[in-house]
């Protein structure tokens, strides 16, 4: 289940008055208004984070805090390496035949374990010296 997290900006908040996009207010994250999560599935099941996803405040607050932490780190260093492997292979299945895409899934493999041991897990991260050292 994906969710997305956004803020509703209370009548006091700065960001409430400031003079960009409704969509960028939205996911400004850099005020104390209340977090809302979005359940990318259906767009009519919201729920406030202080509501009706799970039952203690404790766990709440920790699935809240790790959003925050995952989206921010994903701002920072770009999305996973692992994820961008998969995401590709997906969408080029159709187009390659079975030999071709096991290859692809070899290499490709190869490549995420190469830059794991290297300790090197979001696309940003990844450089030129980095690949020119891969013999996959």
């Amino acid at each position: 289940m994906a969710l997305t997290l956004y803020r509703r900006h209370l009548a006091a908040c700065i960001v409430r008055k400031s003079k960009i996009s409704a969509r960028a207010k939205r996911l400004a994250m850099d005020c104390d208004c209340p977090i809302w999560i979005v359940r990318a599935e259906r767009k009519q099941s919201r729920a406030p984070a202080e509501h009706g996803l799970q039952r203690s405040r404790k766990s709440k607050r920790r699935l809240r805090d790790s959003l925050i932490a995952r989206s921010k780190s994903e701002s920072a260093h770009g999305v996973r390496i692992d994820e961008c492997v998969q995401k590709y292979l997906a969408s080029h299945k159709h187009e390659l035949g079975e030999k071709t895409y096991g290859q692809y899934e070899l290499h490709l493999g190869r490549l995420q374990c190469y830059c794991e041991r290297r300790g090197v897990v979001f696309m940003g991260e990844m450089t030129v010296d980095l690949l020119e050292t891969f013999q996959g």
